[in-house]
């Protein structure tokens, strides 16, 4: 496994195999950046996913509306009118919903949405069908 930690004066990047994972806001000062490396943390438990879903990590497909918002199991989502009328991946990761484009993240929200409905929302990875009877 080829994983990667880049550290700046404010974020923190995980890559695997070159794709851009997860990005975090630093927490704690440069100086103190060797201890933070060292430092013996307890492991976290896996996030519980979905029932019937495995805990790997699924993305769907999304098309962003007019107003820079997807919308994720119910709920709305902003991203920006720069990303308006393109097509995004949505994957849940623990309690925040990732969006990104292609390998690269563009935002990061707490999940605010119903927890009941992601199954149905991830149930279909590329989005709603296309119509076949549109006039």
């Amino acid at each position: 496994l080829d994983v990667v930690l880049v550290m700046d004066r404010k974020l923190v990047q995980i890559y695997h195999d070159g794709a851009l994972i997860r990005t975090h806001a630093r927490k704690h000062a440069p100086a103190k950046q060797a201890a933070a490396l060292h430092r013996q943390t307890k492991p976290k438990p896996a996030p519980s996913a979905a029932p019937g879903l495995s805990a790997s990590l699924v993305s769907v497909t999304r098309k962003v509306d007019s107003s820079g918002n997807v919308c994720f199991a119910g709920e709305n989502y902003y991203i920006g009118v720069k990303y308006r009328r393109r097509q995004v991946q949505v994957a849940v990761v623990g309690d925040t919903v990732e969006i990104s484009v292609g390998k690269h993240l563009i935002r990061s929200h707490p999940a605010h949405h119903d927890r009941t409905r992601e199954h149905g929302a991830l149930a279909n990875p590329g989005g709603r069908a296309r119509r076949t009877n549109a006039a």
